[in-house]
This record gives structure tokens, sequence and C-alpha cells, in this order.
């Protein structure tokens, strides 16, 4: 075999896997077998043989490729093609706390990270909330009223192009009707010995109630709260963002 065409192949291994690796390498017609010096590295994974050390050090080594896209992308040296890559002494790094330093900006990267991902996810809600409120808006009550000691008041909407208003109402219940996009959005007032009647009129007409919790105010109102709420927190993504 040409010696151009020759590669060099290293193996880490535990030791107890020495001699099966080395027969290995003797049927795959390996030419030169060494054995490399143990340096620092190989002794501190001798020292760390233990399982909840390993795992310790994976999960680390976890963090450390998850943060890497994050701090990268704020990083002052740009790559470009062919630029050298600056070897780095590892005993150096380790011993002049360069190497904790780092792993500090891992766990800062990874932390603005998850309190981002929070901010965005909280948004995601808001917004299905504010959506949710869109055909309420011209409701004047609150939400979360739910009628008197005689009684009843429920929100909900219904499907279809024709208004299901004559059959409610014809069951007992008083039909105010909020809003006629995209269905049917009504708020019904019954008293409560109706109660039966007008379950299965609303039962027969697809009536799906619509329950707002911990909302005590308005549609409107608590639109508008939602609003800036939304707005504090996009300025709060920008500021994690720029973390």
């Amino acid at each position: 075999m040409p010696i151009s065409t020759m590669k060099k192949l290293t193996v880490f291994a535990c030791g107890s896997d020495e001699d099966a690796i080395v027969r290995k390498l003797m049927d795959l017609k390996c030419v030169q077998i060494q054995h490399a010096a143990i340096d620092e590295s190989g002794r501190m994974l001798d020292d760390r043989g233990s399982d909840g050390t390993r795992l310790s050090c994976e999960s680390r080594l976890a963090n450390i490729h998850a943060a890497l896209p994050m701090l990268a992308k704020y990083s002052r040296r740009k790559t470009t093609f062919g630029r050298r890559v600056q070897r780095v002494d590892r005993q150096r790094f380790l011993a002049d706390g360069r190497g904790d330093r780092a792993y500090a900006a891992v766990e800062q990267a990874l932390e603005v990270r998850a309190r981002l991902d929070e901010l965005i996810a909280e948004q995601t809600r808001n917004e299905a909330l504010r959506q949710s409120l869109l055909p309420w808006l011209e409701y004047d009550a609150p939400l979360n009223a739910t009628g008197t000691e005689k009684t009843v008041t429920v929100l909900g909407s219904c499907a279809g192009k024709q208004s299901p208003d004559a059959a409610l109402m014809a069951a007992g219940a008083y039909v105010e009707i909020v809003s006629d996009t995209e269905g049917w959005y009504l708020a019904l007032t019954y008293h409560r010995d109706d109660e039966e009647s007008v379950a299965r009129a609303m039962a027969e007409c697809g009536f799906v109630k619509t329950a707002f919790d911990g909302i005590d105010t308005t549609a409107q109102a608590a639109y508008n709260r939602l609003e800036k709420k939304m707005a504090d927190f996009e300025d709060r993504v920008y500021e994690f963002d720029r973390k």
C-alpha cells in the first residue's frame, strides 16, 4: 500500500477493552499500533469514572453545545473562509479561570434563552386570548357575570347562517346578539325555572358556551389591558434577545 494512502487512527477507550481493541486493529491489518502517553485529560477520565460524574460531564457538554449557537451569534470574531483557528493551551485555559468564565457564560446564555422562551410562550397565550375577546368587544357587562339569585347569564356561540335567537327566546331566554361575524355570539339571560327548556334549546341549535376565567371586567377593558401587556412583553423580549 502506498504511504500516501495510509491514515492515522486515534482510539479513546476504557482500559478494560484494550486487548480486544488491539486484536481488532490487528485483524484490520494496522501496520503500527502505539499506546499514547496518558496526559492530564486521560487522568481526568480515569479519576472521573463514576456514572454520576460522567452524566454530569455529559450534561455540561450538552449545555455547551446548546449555548454555542447563541454565543456565536453575538461574537465579535467573524468567521471567514480560510481563517486559521487559534489553538488554546488547555492547561492555561483552565488554570487562569477562563474555563470557569466560559462556562458561566454558557449558563447565562441558557438562562436567557429559557426566560425568552417563557416570554414567547406567554405572548402566544396572550395573543390567543386577545383573539377570543374580539367578538365580545361590544358586550358591556363583565365577562364573568353569571346571573343573579333568580337568573342565569350564559355567553356562547352558534354556527350557521341563521340566528338561533327565535328558538332560544321561545324556550324562555332573553337573547342579546353581541356579534354575527363568523357565527353568532350570544349572551343569554333566563330565569332559573326555565333552565331545562333553555338547555334543550341550546343543545338543539349547537350553542357552545364560552368561559373567560379570571376576567372580571368587560371585554373591551380586558382587551385594552391585554394590548398594553403585550406591548410591554415585546419590549422585554427585545431586551432579552439583546442579551
